[in-house]
């Protein structure tokens, strides 16, 4: 009776459990866990490393071009990161800097998965990515009633990986994903509560973050779901824009300190004036500078890590580069994703820039009002996700650690995946 099993017993179906289990635990902790994501993604790589000899059991069909295109989209960036780096070698005799290739390899990971399983898989990725988001918010509020001593200055929430900033944006990120995870045969209580309780972690999270770059990724998400629920609804729409108005005039009159709102104005007028430029804003106008600056120097490939000209060279480009930011510059880095890119990879950089955030925007954009529930549902969810984290990097750098360029690049594979399964009404793959 065992051989028999075992002879019966489908392997394919095995293996696609352990991705979408892999998938689900993705989240789970790789905001307070070390190596939390790194080591799911390596698992990852090693399991289509392991499969890759393993025959397809399906066939893609002529439309396989979009396989092609999102692999080639997802590992973009570890490209324009090789020619950058070639670049400079062959034109300006600098010596590679590996430790970024170590980051960008993570796009090959997610590429590589996303290949493989669109040979060989048809079985849906995001509800186990959302049910994995989910949990994810419930045990990173649980950890900060549990440990404040991880808040910064006893009152900024943070973990041991990330800072408030990062926090906040990956937080609401999380709730993006989480949202728009709902078992139809849940009843609608029971997803109403699911989104409900997605909703008051991530804009708690957020809030205790005390972090701008979190506010503004959580107004994004608050209207993606106003986008979403009241769609040909004008009473909700009505209701939805006074309860916002409510709740944001509330937030203001709470204490301008808690949401520094009143900040941005200050450190606007102190910067334009030149006193205390080194303010919160101040700072991030002058790393803002110093990156164009950078990019004007090298425009063709970039200019590597730790490679930072001398202060004075830069100071007598522009009066407005102060010590302070040169200083937050060279051990910090940018404050901003987009230009990041710019100083790391030169023109290359817009290009990475586009497969990052721009042609995923568009490809979720357009699927979102499909006949297809799942299809639907996985796309809001990326467009909720790349939207939260495009709005979130304009602060602050998202993806310049390996736990979050490995989680990010891993969510949109799996949401391509979920997505490439449908194309015109149709299965995608044929049997």
């Amino acid at each position: 009776m065992c051989v028999s099993y075992l002879k019966n017993f489908d392997r394919s179906l095995l293996h696609e459990r352990w991705f979408a289990l892999l998938f689900l635990c993705l989240p789970l902790f790789f905001l307070t866990v070390h190596r939390w994501s790194n080591g799911v993604g390596i698992l990852l790589f090693l399991s289509v490393l392991f499969l890759i000899g393993r025959p397809p059991s399906k066939s893609i069909n002529k439309n396989s071009k979009v396989v092609w295109i999102n692999s080639l989209v997802l590992i973009t960036p570890l490209l324009c990161e090789t020619v950058a780096t070639i670049g400079r070698r062959l034109f300006f005799n600098d010596p590679p800097y590996f430790p970024a290739f170590d980051t960008a390899s993570r796009f090959l990971i997610a590429s590589s998965v996303y290949f493989y399983l669109s040979n060989r898989s048809k079985n849906e990725l995001f509800p186990a990515l959302g049910l994995g988001a989910f949990l994810s918010l419930i045990f990173l509020v649980a950890t900060l009633l549990f440990h404040e001593d991880y808040f910064w200055g006893g009152h900024r929430a943070a973990t041991s990986l990330v800072d408030p900033n990062t926090l906040g944006c990956y937080a609401v990120a999380l709730g993006g994903l989480g949202y728009f995870w709902s078992p139809e045969h849940w009843s609608k209580i029971e997803r109403v509560l699911i989104k409900l309780t997605v909703v008051l972690c991530s804009c708690w999270i957020a809030y205790s973050t005390y972090s701008r770059s979190a506010f503004l990724a959580m107004t994004v998400f608050l209207l993606i779901i106003f986008s979403y629920e009241t769609t040909g609804r004008l009473r909700l729409r009505i209701l939805f824009i006074f309860l916002l108005s409510v709740a944001f005039i509330a937030l203001l009159l709470s204490g301008t300190e808690a949401w520094r709102i009143h900040e941005i104005s200050r450190d606007l007028e102190f910067f334009f004036r030149r006193e205390a430029v080194e303010t919160s804003i101040g700072a991030r106008i002058e790393l803002l500078l110093i990156d164009l600056e950078l990019f004007r120097i090298y425009p063709l490939f970039g200019i590597k890590d730790g490679a930072l000209p001398p202060f004075d060279v830069l100071s007598s480009k522009s009066s407005w580069i102060s010590p302070i930011a040169y200083e937050i510059k060279r051990y910090a880095g940018s404050h901003t994703e987009y230009t990041a890119w710019l100083v790391k990879q030169g023109v290359w950089g817009l290009l990475s820039l586009y497969a990052i955030f721009i042609y995923p925007l568009f490809y979720f954009l357009r699927r979102r009002k499909s006949q297809i529930k799942t299809v639907s549902s996985s796309a809001w969810a990326g467009l909720s996700f790349i939207m939260i984290v495009m709005a979130g990097s304009l602060g602050v750098q998202l993806l310049n650690l390996k736990l979050g360029v490995t989680f990010f690049s891993l969510v949109v594979a799996a949401l391509f995946l979920d997505l490439n399964r449908v194309h015109s009404g149709g299965s995608f793959i044929k049997d």
